[in-house]
């Protein structure tokens, strides 16, 4: 195995790339080159990825800084975050128990687990849910971002659970990204196997395919030099605190190397099986691989089973993304041509993880890269303000009216912003269709009609008029113009009165 290390003084990045092949070096020098421009267009600290095929590592990329307060480098051993990518070993776990006939994926997950843990209305009736409704994120469950900041660490899973088990929408009626789903799925395979969900990772994952430097424990008892986290405040980046997120472990706590993931794709990859071990059946695997829940009728793209799916002419991509509040990953497997990508840094923002490893995917497999875009005209009249209600607590929801989706269009582009992400741009490929350029949603398909929104598994409506941020200001200010004046009228009454007293 070949190693070289080049340090670029002048602005102090090291990018490192290994291979096992000297006639993949042209490959490796175009890979150095894609995650060093991602990087410093993003400003990351640092970005590790690893591009592989059949089992084979074509290129592995480590650049910039692992803790720049200290100088450390970024190595080949540097663990990272992987956010919500961790759904994925999730989906995998709860499978191994599929395939040991323990658990259905279609039969109600109530006999697993407590009355209070159980999905209800609100009125408080139990609700049926299953467990392919949980792993596609069709169950109804809500989005909740308990655990994150500004909100106080959870106390346990069953509290987390306990707190947001009341769906939103009917189970299967439409996507709802949910982190409790993935952690009732977590406890439900735990309790199926009769073990702790980390004892079952470890047991049934971490241990087989050699994942030494993965753990779903906190960064403190990490075992391994960990990068340090960093978050971006404006145009500002600052150090960020390793936040603990194992009370939410099936959803998001995983810490993890490059390395240790392009293990978990290599199994993948190999419809189950690693170094002649069967880890998954075929079987579970075509599984969480095959579109579970479409985000829109008429798009070609939702979710399997922890996976992101979308069909195109060159075949069907799976991965998924993950964030937290210190850093990012990338994981995304093409299964036609056995090539799988990954991508980690230590800042919250997906933009370098996704882009890189988008363009990585699409170099060692051409044919995933979008042609120009056709010379289709665009219409106006999805211009305007949308709510994406399904963004927030249920309990917050008025905060989606004050970060509504703005949609603005031109000529030959559509400019997508929030009070959540950086500005995304989004490229007509046919009538009413675009592809989303850069962000956390590179990649993904939009669906833009007038009314309706939909950004990969992101759902907007337009808001009338009357709701929208320019009218809302505007009754901030006739409000605001209201009190003022009738402050000027009391102070006006009381000056006069106080003239007439000293009148007579």
């Amino acid at each position: 195995m070949l190693y070289s290390c080049e340090a670029n003084l002048g602005e102090r990045d090291v990018i490192c790339v290994t291979s096992f092949s000297t006639n993949a070096q042209p490959l490796q020098d175009i890979a150095a080159d894609i995650v060093g421009e991602e990087r410093r267009a993003a400003d990351a600290p640092a970005l590790s990825a690893i591009l592989l095929r059949d089992g084979q590592i074509l290129a592995h990329v480590v650049d910039g800084r692992a803790d720049p307060a200290m100088g450390v480098d970024a190595g080949l051993d540097t663990g990272f975050p992987a956010g919500s990518v961790t759904k994925i070993l999730t989906a995998a776990l709860v499978m191994t128990e599929v395939d040991a006939g323990r658990l259905d994926l279609d039969a109600p997950i109530a006999e697993h687990i407590p009355a209070d843990l159980r999905p209800m209305d609100a009125d408080g009736a139990e609700v049926e849910v299953t467990l392919r409704q949980l792993l596609s994120h069709s169950s109804g469950l809500p989005v909740t971002w308990d655990g994150f900041p500004p909100y106080p660490p959870v106390e346990s899973r069953e509290a987390y659970i306990a707190a947001s088990r009341t769906i939103v929408h009917p189970p299967g009626d439409r996507l709802v990204y949910s982190n409790v789903g993935f952690v009732l799925a977590g406890e439900v395979a735990a309790a199926s196997a009769g073990m702790t969900f980390e004892d079952l990772a470890q047991d049934r994952l971490l241990t087989p395919l050699g994942m030494t430097q993965s753990s779903l424990g906190r960064a403190e008892d990490y075992d391994g030099p960990l990068a340090a986290g960093h978050a971006r405040t404006g145009d500002m980046l600052e150090p960020e605190p390793h936040l603990d997120l194992t009370a939410l472990a099936a959803a998001g706590s995983l810490l993890t190397t490059p390395g240790d993931l392009a293990r978990l794709a290599t199994m993948f990859l190999n419809d189950g099986v690693f170094e002649g071990r069967r880890i998954l059946s075929a079987a579970a695997v075509d599984e969480m691989m095959t579109m579970q829940a479409r985000a829109h009728p008429d798009l070609d793209e939702g979710f399997g089973l922890g996976f992101g799916v979308r069909m195109g002419e060159a075949g069907r991509k799976v991965w998924w993304d993950g964030t937290t509040t210190w850093g990012a990953a990338h994981f995304a497997l093409h299964p036609d041509s056995g090539t799988a990508v990954i991508a980690m840094t230590n800042v919250a923002d997906n933009h370098p993880t996704s882009v890189s490893g988008r363009r990585l995917l699409e170099f060692a497999v051409p044919d995933l890269a979008a042609g120009p875009p056709p010379d289709i005209p665009i219409d106006e009249g999805i211009d305007g303000y949308y709510l994406a209600i399904d963004l927030v607590d249920p309990d917050l929801w008025f905060f989606a009216y004050a970060m509504p989706l703005r949609v603005q269009s031109d000529a030959r582009s559509v400019r997508l912003t929030s009070g959540l992400t950086d500005p995304l741009t989004l490229i007509p490929t046919a009538p009413q269709r675009f592809r989303v350029n850069g962000g956390i949603l590179d990649g993904a398909t939009a669906l833009a009609t007038g009314d309706l929104l939909q950004v990969g598994l992101v759902r907007a409506e337009r808001l009338p008029a009357l709701l929208t941020p320019p009218a809302l200001m505007a009754y901030a200010g006739a409000l605001a113009l209201a009190v003022l004046f009738g402050l000027w009228l009391g102070l006006r009454a009381v000056w006069r009165r106080v003239r007439r007293a000293h009148a007579n």
